[in-house]
């Protein structure tokens, strides 16, 4: 499965597995983790594993540390959300039975993705938040947006200009999940509207994170509440690679 990186497949189940117990026991310290563990059979966990997991978690922001008690900030319960996505994709692998590969491959997909990604001026990244939807955000972006062909912004918009060939890349907890290519911007004092080429937006199989970034791009970048533009033609094509290798 593209974007699955199976070398690193041990440690983020493990993280998923931490994140899961502090999610139904709220607070909980290393000594009751390790013994929810072994009671549902986890032996390769010692009590030294569980702490410098709680240690990466805490460092990520996704677990606060109490004075020895630990339990989930909101970026770990939307954490995950995505950490069982993965792990579902994965599962769906593993037990999957038949590799045969179709003669008859629709190749739709591919020649939108094509589309999405020629002619492109710049990169935006947007951040969005689930509060401001009123459903989920597969069915937000894959189905209300797509369906009405835009995105309205609640706040600030982009400014001025029509941003048309502009790729924009939507972030919510620290990662990139939906990605669309303005076809033409309005903003005239009433609404702030983005509409997609071809009224599309599509969602990354893996969601990029500000390391994937800052990998593609050479440099150190971190996401921040802000909108976040790339116009250089170098990082825009490092960019664009970065979208391809997630779609």
């Amino acid at each position: 499965m593209k974007g699955i990186d199976f070398s690193k497949l041990s440690t983020f189940i493990n993280e998923l597995l931490i994140l899961k117990i502090l999610l139904f026991t709220k607070r909980s310290d290393i000594s009751k983790i390790n013994y929810l563990l072994s009671i549902k059979g986890v032996t390769e966990l010692s009590y030294h594993n569980v702490y410098k997991i709680l240690l990466v978690l805490v460092e990520k922001g996704l677990v606060v540390n109490n004075e020895g008690s630990y339990e989930l900030t909101t970026e770990g319960k939307e954490k995950i959300k995505e950490l069982e996505e993965r792990f579902n994709k994965i599962k769906y692998i593993l037990l999957e039975e038949n590799w045969e590969v179709s003669s008859n491959k629709n190749e739709s997909v591919s020649d939108e993705v094509l589309n999405l990604l020629q002619n492109v001026i710049s990169v935006k990244i947007i951040p969005y938040t689930t509060k401001v939807l009123c459903e989920d955000d597969d069915k937000f972006f894959l189905e209300t947006v797509c369906n009405r062909g835009y995105y309205d912004f609640e706040g600030r918009g982009l400014g001025k200009g029509d941003f048309k060939n502009t790729v924009v890349m939507f972030v919510n907890s620290n990662y990139a999940f939906f990605v669309g290519k303005i076809d033409r911007y309005i903003d005239d004092g009433q609404k702030k509207r983005i509409y997609f080429v071809d009224g599309k937006v599509f969602k990354f199989n893996i969601g990029i994170s500000a390391k994937d970034i800052s990998n593609a791009l050479g440099y150190d970048f971190r996401f921040i509440r802000n909108k976040q533009t790339f116009s250089s033609p170098e990082d825009i094509n490092n960019l664009i690679d970065l979208i391809k290798k997630h779609l």
